[in-house]
């Protein structure tokens, strides 16, 4: 279990953080997007996962924070301190549809 835990950490969430900081589209969060919250005091196999909630515009419309709901409760963190990981529920549904 433990060199499961290894090679996820060096291999998917590193992959995963340097997709999402090269992006040349801005991330755009949707309400049910599953996120890893991105901390420098943690290593990232530690950062917390959570579920987007709902999301706040600023007055300019441009979506900057958004509520999380983790393990520990809800907190509320900026758009640019999430990474998203790679497919949300609805994304896998229509993927799973068009195979079969």
């Amino acid at each position: 279990m433990s060199d499961l835990r290894i090679r996820f950490r060096k291999e998917y969430l590193s992959q995963l953080h340097q997709r999402s900081t090269i992006r040349t589209q801005v991330y755009k969060p949707k309400i049910g997007d599953i996120v890893l919250l991105w901390s420098e005091n943690l290593k990232r196999i530690h950062w917390p996962l959570g579920r987007i909630l709902p999301i706040y515009a600023s007055k300019d419309g441009i979506v900057r924070r958004a509520r999380i709901k983790t393990k520990s409760g809800i907190v509320i963190r900026p758009i640019r301190k999430l990474c998203p990981l790679e497919l949300d529920g609805e994304s896998l549904i229509t993927n799973e549809a068009r195979s079969s």
